[in-house]
């Protein structure tokens, strides 16, 4: 009976420990150049990520007629349904799964300039920052981001 309780302690700090590390991809983040702010969430058990702010949140003076400052949509979204919504806002990254040591997987991510969804992979670094991987089939290909927490 003392190894069961013993066992039963032990499963639930390790249980402990992995919920602790799952919450630290969740706050603000940089994008490269500082071109948009993310603000990743737990939904459930899965983490997610919304774009809360742009650095040039509004369509520039030289767009197409009728869009020169007024807020930037999601213009290319395969879902007709779905081109008036602002970028603002908008789910990037979702769904991603804690599986350990600081990585999330089984994720997907929006890349709202051509309104294609690729899968994606998340991953701490030792030095703070976050590698987010998007690839389409095979994760060996793809195309990887590192974003800086917002302090």
């Amino acid at each position: 009976m003392r190894h069961f309780a013993i066992a039963i302690a032990c499963t639930l700090i390790s249980v402990g420990a992995l919920a602790a590390d799952a919450g630290k991809v969740l706050g603000l983040w940089l994008t490269p150049d500082d071109n948009a702010v993310i603000e990743v969430y737990r939904e459930g058990e899965r983490f997610s990520g919304r774009i809360v702010s742009l650095r040039e949140p509004n369509y520039p003076a030289n767009a197409e007629a009728g869009l020169a400052g007024k807020p930037k949509m999601d213009r290319n979204n395969p879902d007709e349904s779905l081109r008036t919504r602002p970028i603002v806002g908008l789910n990037l990254v979702q769904g991603f799964e804690h599986v350990g040591d600081g990585r999330y997987e089984n994720g997907s991510i929006y890349d709202p300039r051509d309104g294609t969804t690729y899968q994606c992979e998340m991953a701490l670094q030792a030095d703070g920052t976050l590698e987010v991987h998007g690839y389409v089939g095979i994760a060996l290909f793809g195309k990887t981001q590192v974003w800086r927490p917002k302090s």
